[in-house]
């Protein structure tokens, strides 16, 4: 148990700051208005630093203890991923419905003009039909996000945590 406490105590700071890099990324992505491909591109720039960040973690953690099992890298890569899905989630939720409502449209509208004009007006078609969408909706939102980011982070840490993990002798 002390050592369960140890590991979560180990990775809550971590979490926390790969959220807000992440809360932060998504932010100054959308702010300065790169335009739609290198704000689409900003998901695979977070997704390979998370990868990243998650196995130096487990890495660290090892070497801290002295030991790694894969169900420790599994729990390491949830709880990271979990906070920062959350906290990403919630932002985007805050910042596409509160702060600035048309983001999303407009990029998507801009992204298809430039790529797919001719599907241009089944894009406009389907944004109508979201903003149909009530509160409730966009708040479960948030949820299947987050969800989605604890499965990216158990694939992550499994795949670190197989490779990090300490051999049992035999």
């Amino acid at each position: 148990m002390e050592k369960a406490t140890t590991l979560q105590n180990y990775i809550l700071p971590f979490a926390f700051i790969i959220a807000i890099a992440r809360i932060l990324i998504d932010t100054i992505f959308k702010t300065l208005d790169f335009g739609p491909v290198l704000y689409y591109s900003s998901f695979l720039i977070c997704f390979i630093l998370e990868i990243i960040f998650i196995t130096i973690i487990i890495s660290k953690y090892k070497n801290k203890f002295g030991s790694l099992k894969t169900r420790e890298a599994l729990k390491i890569g949830v709880i990271i991923m979990l906070i920062t899905g959350f906290g990403y989630s919630f932002f985007s939720f805050l910042y596409d419905n509160f702060i600035d409502p048309e983001f999303q449209n407009s990029t998507i509208i801009e992204f298809t003009k430039k790529f797919n004009p001719q599907g241009l007006e089944a894009v406009k078609k389907q944004i109508l039909e979201t903003k149909a969408i009530g509160i409730g909706k966009k708040l479960l939102g948030i949820l299947t996000s987050t969800l989605w980011f604890v499965v990216l982070g158990l694939f992550i840490s499994f795949i670190s945590g197989s490779i990090l993990k300490t051999k049992e002798n035999s």
